[in-house]
């Protein structure tokens, strides 16, 4: 939906799991303002009420299930494949799980500018960069969802504010919390790259602001949010086959 000061609005509502926003192998995005409208954003209200479909009996229930009960399997808001010279520039987005991520090898030689989330998942992750890759004024904060965080203002304050007021539907600290507690909650991922340059940005509140390697183990790893598929340096996997093949030569029955 386009707007009238040269940017565009999208409504994002993803109805295949795993399934990305949009998809490209090399191009400029510029200008765009991403919601996830239909994504959960529940109060400390909503968590506490037991006729919400958020209600857990206590605060370790709802951190250890939320992201798991209410916050669907879908892909990245801007998925890039293959992607050299890629420009993404004033981009915002809502509600994301991921938002841009680079799947695969081959990137390099791109940029990532004045780019701003508010989401459960990672900000701006690559898997394999065989080129420099530069970022810049990237923005970042836990607050999962387009409202403001603390405390729900008096209903006399409310009572005078027009309706829909962001600070007075809610207080949200409960579901910051439980985001931010998630070992996936990072602003930028780089499994692997020849070099990278990281100026002017800054993460709020967030699990992790920079992580870099694969970071291997149940629940930490770097799984590709499309395909499934662990993210992996080729060169040590085929270092394992090179080992396995040798044992086998040998008569060894045990795999590394």
């Amino acid at each position: 939906m386009a707007d009238g000061t040269g940017g565009s609005r999208i409504f994002a509502r993803i109805s295949t799991p795993k399934a990305p926003l949009f998809h490209t192998q090399g191009c400029a995005i510029k200008g765009l303002f991403i919601l996830y409208d239909r994504m959960p954003f529940p109060t400390d209200a909503d968590f506490g009420n037991k006729s919400s479909p958020f209600y857990y009996p206590d605060q370790a229930s709802a951190i250890r299930k939320f992201l798991v009960d209410h916050v669907p399997a879908i892909g990245p808001a801007i998925y890039i494949t293959n992607g050299v010279r890629v420009r993404v520039k004033d981009v915002i987005a809502s509600g994301f799980v991921d938002f841009i991520y680079f799947g695969g090898n081959g990137h390099g030689q791109g940029s990532i500018s004045n780019v701003q989330g508010w989401g459960y998942g990672r900000l701006v992750t690559v898997e394999m960069a065989e080129d420099v890759l530069s970022f810049e004024n990237l923005r970042y904060t836990v607050n999962a969802g387009p409202h403001c965080l603390g405390a729900k203002p008096s209903a006399e304050i409310c009572a005078a504010q027009p309706a829909g007021v962001e600070r007075c539907r809610g207080n949200f600290t409960l579901l910051p919390a439980i985001v931010a507690l998630s070992s996936n909650n990072v602003g930028l991922w780089l499994g692997r790259a020849d070099g990278y340059r990281l100026t002017g940005s800054f993460f709020f509140g967030i699990n992790t602001a920079v992580r870099l390697g694969f970071a291997p183990g149940e629940g930490t790893e770097l799984r590709n949010p499309v395909t499934g598929e662990l993210a992996s340096d080729p060169a040590a996997g085929t270092e394992r086959r090179w080992r396995c093949s040798l044992r086998r030569a040998h008569g060894v029955a045990s795999h590394s």
